[in-house]
């Protein structure tokens, strides 16, 4: 859609006529979404209002910078210790004390900026300062909000307070104040926390004071009554003597299990080796063999009776030991000498397995005896350990009573003094890194930064204000909104005349833009001209002062300029002005050929333009409307079109009159000119349904006094080809001619 409205604009239309069906809705419907550029354009069309909005914007807010009173800023850093102890760590295993030394801990570096911030901190600080400080810093005996700030910078335990005044000594030494008053406070809640921990330490040591004296005296009584001193000595010896021969029996079960299961395996070798080599061979016992045993028996017994008063590492059981061993050596020697006599040859095999069998003979004795042994000490030892008396566990329960106690109390006297220690040695839970320092210079208000501030919101309130301004002008702007509002295309744009300059295209050079614009307008109309012959075309517009009438004798001359016989038809019967453009008398017109009293050729007259004659109004007649409604005006339009190529009608404003409906029936289409920034939306729109009623077809739209020199929605680029001097081409730039309207670039 885009690409058909450039082409149209260089010359080339849809062939089809398009008739003003547009509702009535659409001239009220909401206006769609600025983009940037159609802001830009708004911004330059209106640059005066635009120039006004941010010229006060920026002087109220840089009158309202200056007379700020100027403020200044300083800064301390703290540094807090987080998740430790203000003082000691004495609260060891006990839960409450844990708990209320909790209380001096320092929490996290978010709640330890929200207690800075407490009101009470700040305004104790500021009370601090000398009354002359306070009234020349903040004004008066009270803390403004603003004069302090606190924050925290992340992953660190930096806390950062900012003091803000009318004075930079002030400032500094509120920032100042403000953390020597939360260190204070610390040391006082810190101090007071420890003092309840010292106090519940001290009465639970009374406590258990009192506790121990009841369980010593208990004690004591106890002892009197029954005689014992110190029985768990003798409980626990005698029970360590059970428990010891308890494992060396178990120990000589298992070895004499061992042993018995080696006797008899040798035993079984034994039996098969004597069915095959000797069959007469006796064994007989050595004398030597008994008295051995017995004395290993009589060992073990002086070592049972040994360790009932030594321990098994003693030097007379380990001496005994050593003699039981020297006993089992020899009784194994004397079991070798058990066999006596043979009758036949040696057998070397049975003779290694009957030495094997002998010692383990000698070690399973040695073995029954030992267990009998311990097993008798066992026995008697126990019966000593059953035949205690109750009074001696009593008496243990006692002592142990006494030594729980002790150990509390020894325990919490040590916590006392920790605390008290810690309560005179009590630090806060933070330190002063950066002292606040008076500020060079003030902190607010910046001047370069509200300069900027200003200029931008400046420019926004600007943009704000011409887009309020621009929805609620009624007036056109926007070339596409014709085309919107007619439903025809825009046949040229013609560019706005200075004040002096030729108004008239034969006046002007050939390279004109405005020349050019008419050329455009005369193509268009001809390629709208293919499907059907237009030989009567009717030029009006919404309102007065459009240029509609400058605009008929331009295309007039256009048309004249192509060869065609062309006549210029002054219809407007009530603002005639087409005399004046071509200075020709106005008493004979077209008023007096209607009513008989001069012929056409009588009336019409030729202009310095090749092929173009005009016939003037006429005079004014007090019925325009019924003049032109006449049969006679019928019969003489009907006239025109037979004796000229093209006939250009010059039509008074169509809104609020009904000439340009009478004067729609006679011709074969219409051309409506709008004027850029005078042409109002509501008079074109009662304009397109003022011709809509007589079913004439709108041609197209002329837009006039467009400002080339604009940065708006549209530019325009014409160019020209042209021979110089010499003969060689060249291209130059005589007007531009580039239309990029909002709506083409919407669709």
């Amino acid at each position: 859609m885009a690409q058909q409205k450039l082409d149209r604009l260089n010359g080339s239309v849809q062939s089809s006529l398009y008739p003003a069906t547009i509702p009535d809705e659409q001239l009220y419907a909401e206006p769609e979404a600025l983009d940037l550029q159609a802001l830009l354009g708004i911004l330059f069309r209106r640059w005066w209002i635009v120039l006004m909005v941010i010229a006060a914007v920026f002087a109220f807010g840089m009158i309202r910078t200056f007379a700020q009173r100027p403020i200044y800023e300083s800064t301390a850093k703290i540094v807090v210790v987080t998740n430790a102890s203000g003082g000691s760590s004495a609260g060891g295993d006990l839960p409450l004390i844990n708990d209320l030394q909790a209380l001096t801990r320092s929490r996290s570096i978010e709640t330890q900026a929200e207690v800075i911030s407490n009101g009470t901190i700040a305004d104790e600080a500021f009370r601090n300062l000398s009354p002359r400080l306070r009234v020349k810093g903040f004004g008066g005996d009270s803390l403004p909000g603003w004069a302090y700030r606190v924050s925290t910078k992340k992953d660190t335990e930096i806390i950062t307070v900012t003091g803000r005044a009318y004075d930079p000594k002030a400032a500094a030494q509120l920032a100042n104040g403000i953390a020597e008053t939360y260190f204070k406070r610390d040391l006082e809640r810190n101090n007071q926390a420890t003092k309840q921990v010292r106090k519940y330490a001290g009465e639970q040591m009374a406590t258990l004071k009192k506790d121990l004296a009841a369980a010593n005296t208990e004690l004591s009584q106890f002892k009197r009554r029954t005689g014992l001193i110190a029985p768990e000595a003798q409980l626990e010896k005698v029970a360590t003597h059970i428990a010891q021969l308890r494992l060396d029996g178990d120990a000589a079960k298992a070895e004499l299990a061992g042993a018995r299961r080696q006797v008899n395996a040798f035993e079984d070798q034994l039996h098969a080796q004597q069915e095959k080599v000797i069959k007469d061979s006796t064994i007989t016992r050595n004398p030597q063999f008994a008295v051995a045993l017995a004395r290993i028996d009589d060992l073990h017994s002086q070592r049972a009776a040994l360790l009932q008063e030594y321990t098994p590492r003693s030097r007379e059981v380990q001496k005994l030991n050593g003699q039981i061993k020297a006993e089992e050596a020899s009784l194994k020697r004397a079991a070798e000498m058990i066999v006596s006599s043979r009758t036949e040859a040696r057998n070397p095999i049975r003779d290694d397995i009957l030495k094997k069998y002998s010692d383990g003979v000698a070690t399973k004795a040695a073995l029954s005896a030992r267990i009998q042994t311990i097993s008798s000490a066992l026995s008697s030892r126990q019966k000593e350990f059953d035949a205690l008396p109750e009074e001696e566990r009593q008496l243990t329960e006692h002592m142990q009573k006494v030594e729980m106690l002790h150990s509390t109390h020894h325990m919490l006297s040590q916590k006392y003094y920790n605390l008290l220690l810690s309560e005179r040695s009590m630090l806060p839970n933070g330190q002063l890194v950066a002292q606040a320092q008076p500020a060079g210079g003030p902190a607010f208000p910046n001047h370069k930064k509200s300069a900027i501030l200003y200029f931008v919101l400046g420019v926004m309130m600007a943009a704000g204000v011409v887009t309020i301004i621009e929805r609620l002008d009624v007036r056109l702007h926007d070339p596409s909104m014709m085309e919107q509002l007619s439903g025809a295309p825009t046949l040229t744009l013609v560019p706005i005349i200075p004040q002096g300059e030729a108004r008239l295209i034969s006046d002007v050079d050939q390279h004109s833009p405005l020349l050019e614009s008419f050329r455009i307008l005369r193509n268009n109309i001809s390629f709208s001209a293919i499907d059907r012959e237009i030989k009567l075309l009717a030029v009006t517009s919404a309102g007065r002062g459009e240029g509609k009438s400058t605009t008929s004798a331009n295309l007039a001359m256009a048309m004249a300029m192509d060869g065609k016989r062309t006549l210029l038809v002054d219809c407007d019967l009530r603002r005639p002005s087409q005399h004046k453009v071509f200075q020709i008398p106005r008493d004979v017109g077209f008023t007096t050929v209607v009513t008989g009293q001069h012929k056409l050729e009588e009336a019409v007259l030729p202009t310095r333009v090749p092929n173009l004659q005009v016939l003037a109004s006429g005079p004014i007649p007090p019925n325009p409307a019924e003049v032109l409604n006449s049969q006679r005006s019928r019969d003489l339009f009907r006239q025109f079109a037979d004796q000229y190529d093209v006939v250009i009608v010059d039509c008074p404003p169509c809104a609020g009159l009904s000439d340009v409906q009478v004067i729609a029936t006679l011709v074969d289409g219409v051309v409506l000119v709008a004027s850029v920034g005078e042409t109002l939306r509501p008079h074109l729109h009662l304009t397109v349904r003022t011709l809509a009623r007589v079913d004439t077809p709108i041609i197209g739209g002329v837009i006039n006094k467009i400002n080339t020199r604009g940065q708006g929605y549209y530019n325009y680029y014409y160019y020209s080809y042209h021979y110089t001097e010499d003969g060689e081409t060249q291209t130059h730039r005589t007007h531009r001619h580039r239309r990029k309207s909002l709506s083409a670039a919407r669709k």
